[in-house]
């Protein structure tokens, strides 16, 4: 009976103890021997019936085991998974088999790393990536030719497979991307000029490429801002939807505070023109009718600068 045995550790240094360990691989071997050989049990005599576990725990080391895969004979028809890390496979002549799926993965990291994207980037290639025979498993994926203006929904890319950094592929792909992050979603309808709140708007995740804009992707200062257009219920607001919404507006009584050195002195004024925070605008003074400038640093509220 030809038996072919695969076992993997997972197990990391200093994680057990030998004895235990030892003794989580005897039971693990055993009972795959047992269930692979349970089906001959039946018809085999008892001088055929050898020690088989025994035999196949003799020349592993414990030491053996500590942070990597150990793995027996492999049976012609199956292949070697995660080498160095990856899904590298070997075909029947010993060469590692890098599948399109692999690449196009490799691809993906690197366009995250060259344009510090945020968010799940996703890419669909219009022809599917072949799978690639190389004689080591040293490879990487380098970027040739990419889009000047960054990553949009539709790009032409020019990428490079070296191997122990030797040029053995090259492709010029038509990929199709999407790029998933949380951003800012009206609830609800809102008018046009209304300033935002929380309560009209939650966060959704959604293909900020597909926007052609843009989105807000904060909820921190959303009060801060004010619809330039109608936003309908499930829009996402963005950028060019909003502008800073006016602290102060105009005609209306702000009070104005004067600062210098330990003397503070605050006074009604009225404003001749809204304002947005730290924008400067001129007030009137309701007394004495003169007009002055002050910086806008809240609701109705202004400073004086000396």
């Amino acid at each position: 009976m030809n038996m072919h045995i695969r076992i993997t550790s997972y197990l990391k240094p200093g994680a057990w103890s030998g004895g235990r360990r030892s003794l989580f691989l005897r039971v693990l071997i055993t009972c795959v021997v047992g269930f692979a050989g349970a089906a001959a049990l039946a018809g085999a005599d008892d001088a055929s019936l050898a020690p088989v576990s025994d035999s196949i725990l003799k020349g592993v080391e414990l030491g053996d085991l500590q942070g990597f895969k150990i793995r027996g004979a492999i049976s012609d028809d199956a292949t070697a998974n995660d080498v160095a890390g990856s899904k590298t496979r070997t075909d029947q002549g010993g060469e590692f088999v890098l599948e399109g799926d692999e690449i196009l993965t490799a691809v993906r990291e690197s366009l995250v790393k060259r344009f510090d994207l945020e968010g799940d980037l996703r890419l669909f290639s219009d022809k599917p990536i072949g799978d690639v025979r190389i004689g080591h498993p040293d490879w990487e994926v380098v970027l040739s030719a990419v889009p000047a203006q960054g990553i949009r929904s539709r790009f032409l890319l020019g990428c490079e497979l070296r191997v122990q950094g030797q040029k053995v592929a090259e492709w010029h792909l038509n990929l199709r991307a999407e790029l998933w992050r949380r951003v800012v979603v009206a609830t609800r309808r809102i008018e046009r000029q209304s300033s935002l709140a929380r309560d009209l708007v939650e966060w959704r995740d959604v293909d900020v490429l597909a926007l052609g804009s843009s989105p807000l992707e904060s909820m921190e200062a959303v009060s801060m801002y004010q619809l330039v257009r109608t936003a309908e219920a499930g829009k996402v607001i963005l950028w060019k939807d909003i502008k800073d919404r006016p602290l102060v507006l105009r005609n209306s009584v702000v009070e104005v505070l004067a600062e210098e050195g330990c003397m503070r002195i605050s006074m009604k004024g009225k404003a001749l023109e809204e304002g947005v925070m730290g924008q400067v605008i001129r007030i009137r003074n309701m007394q004495t009718r003169n007009d002055f400038q002050a910086e806008v640093i809240g609701e109705n509220q202004a400073r004086v600068h000396f």
